[in-house]
């Protein structure tokens, strides 16, 4: 679309009288033109807008020289912290069964020479009963003489 002769010049003038670098007359031409051009009107806000994004852009703070290490260091260990969340329960759960195993094979390999509490070792002696009263008995008379059962 081509832009009218009087919207051209129009925005062709606009930088310069934004710098105050044109006459009073043709700063007087380009506000009647202004009021009368809606086209026109929507360009000089938006010229508007973007001045002052520049300006702002210009305000913005600088970064210091150390940022892009600094932000490297911070970033990797972040991935460092992640990895080892993801890996956590794993570790624990290896953890615990290596002292649960190592807990089991030292009870299922200990002696009892090594713990004994008293030295008579009466701490580790089972009873087994009186070793006076049997728990079978046989009367005597019947190993020295066979006797004979009818049926």
């Amino acid at each position: 679309m081509k832009l009218p002769r009087d919207c051209r010049r129009f925005r062709s003038n606009r930088l310069a009288s934004l710098d105050r670098s044109l006459s009073e007359s043709v700063v007087r031409k380009q506000d009647e033109h202004l009021a009368s051009c809606e086209s026109c009107r929507a360009f000089d806000v938006s010229l508007h807008k973007s001045r002052e994004a520049l300006r702002n852009a210009a305000s913005a703070p600088i970064v210091s020289t150390d940022f892009t290490p600094n932000l490297f260091v911070r970033l990797t260990g972040e991935r460092l912290r992640r990895q080892l969340a993801a890996w956590r329960p794993a570790l624990i759960g290896a953890i615990s069964a290596a002292v649960l195993l190592s807990t089991v094979v030292q009870l299922l390999t200990q002696s009892p020479e090594l713990n004994q509490a008293d030295p008579d070792n009466s701490a580790w002696d089972i009873p087994r009963g009186d070793a006076r009263t049997p728990v079978f008995s046989v009367p005597p008379d019947s190993y020295d003489s066979p006797t004979r059962v009818d049926v």
